[in-house]
């Protein structure tokens, strides 16, 4: 078999799975105080029981026991979900129905118009778990959540005292949480070869 060819090929595969999993990257937290601490670069410099959630094999450099309760997490606020409502809830609605405040208006419309762009919401994950180690051998029982807050605006239901297809009693307006846990359980071991 021709072994540049293989390599060639090698790294192209591992290249474009690197490349595929950047975004997903982006979004999961880090496992620890200290991952925390590094921005999630923490993988080579690992030296407690998280070693079980980021690199297994710096667990043959852990002596005795070792315990940690972790956690972690990250959020990010598309198209300004947070400070859009934080603005809308501000206006003075009661004065703005009964027209005493026309200036408003362009502001409450440009907020209705953000809050319904596409890909606007609050989405976050998070890690949170407890750790054991001893002499290379590891075990960890963890949760790692992800979720996200949408706002939904709907105007096909605006008429008042209208039917189900367009009465405002049906409106369905409103911020939506939708989400996902896993519960893991890890076991790991390390162990040095050729002295380390």
């Amino acid at each position: 078999m021709n072994t540049r060819w293989f390599s060639s090929r090698f790294l192209l595969a591992a290249s474009l799975l690197l490349a595929a999993a950047a975004p997903v990257k982006a979004q999961f937290p880090s496992a620890g105080a200290r991952a925390i601490g590094m921005g999630g670069a923490q993988v080579a410099a690992v030296d407690d029981a998280s070693a079980a959630w980021v690199n297994p094999a710096a667990l043959a450099g852990l002596k005795g026991w070792n315990f940690e309760i972790l956690g972690g997490g990250v959020a990010q606020n598309r198209n300004n979900l947070v400070g859009t409502l934080t603005s809308l809830g501000d206006l003075p609605f009661d004065q703005i129905v009964v027209g005493n405040r026309p200036d408003l208006v362009p502001v409450l419309v440009g907020g209705i118009a953000n809050l319904a762009r596409p890909g606007t919401s609050v989405v976050f994950s998070g890690v949170a778990g407890i750790a054991a180690s001893y002499q290379g051998f590891s075990v960890s029982i963890g949760s790692v959540p992800y979720g996200g807050i949408y706002p939904r605006i709907d105007i096909e239901h605006i008429v008042p005292g209208g039917g189900p297809d367009n009465g405002l009693a049906h409106n369905e307006t409103g911020l939506y949480l939708t989400g996902l846990s896993a519960r893991e359980a890890r076991v790991a071991y390390g162990h040095g070869f050729l002295g380390g």
